[in-house]
């Protein structure tokens, strides 16, 4: 059977307008999926609307998807950002853009896991390069949303379970 590609999903027309970054680092954290699950999104666009030392990681008009590390062994990335960038800042060394959500992917933000392997040091690269290494391995429902990522991925649950053990992690009794 053939592999659903990430552009199957996502439907983008100009690839050579988008960038991808895979993210896995945030403030030092090796471990980016805790600041999911924590919902500290706000350090997660810092580090993805990050700008290097000497070098622009996006353009001013280009679509930005943004990812983060869920299973190193396995290669498996976790959406949860895609934006345009409406600014450069012209800054080195932190966030160099301003940004806006595009609503019309909203519902896979943190939903929507691929596997992909990076060959290469460089983690902002060009969609036209990325996508058709990009297979989509699945679409969280969304009562997943909220617990482990780290639990989740090593076992299935089935869809009452998943909604009691989701329950049991935001506190709300079953």
């Amino acid at each position: 059977m053939d592999s659903i590609k990430l552009n199957d999903i996502l439907k983008l027309s100009d690839l050579s307008n988008v960038k991808v970054r895979f993210n896995q680092m945030f403030e030092g954290n090796w471990n980016p999926i805790e600041l999911f699950n924590e919902g500290r999104l706000d350090i997660m666009l810092q580090g993805h609307y990050h700008n290097y030392k000497r070098a622009r990681s996006y353009k001013k008009g280009q679509v930005t998807i943004g990812f983060v590390r869920i299973e190193p062994r396995e290669h498996q990335w976790l959406l949860f950002h895609v934006g345009r960038v409406t600014e450069d800042l012209n800054r080195f060394e932190g966030v160099g853009y301003e940004y806006e959500e595009l609503p019309d992917f909203k519902k896979y933000f943190g939903r929507l896991v691929v596997r992909y392997q990076n060959k290469v040091q460089a983690m902002v690269r060009r969609a036209d390069q990325v996508f058709d290494d990009c297979e989509v391995v699945q679409i969280l429902p969304q009562c997943l949303i909220m617990i482990f990522f780290r639990v989740m991925i090593k076992y299935t649950f089935p869809g009452a379970r998943c909604s009691m053990f989701w329950r049991r992690r935001v506190g709300t009794p079953p």
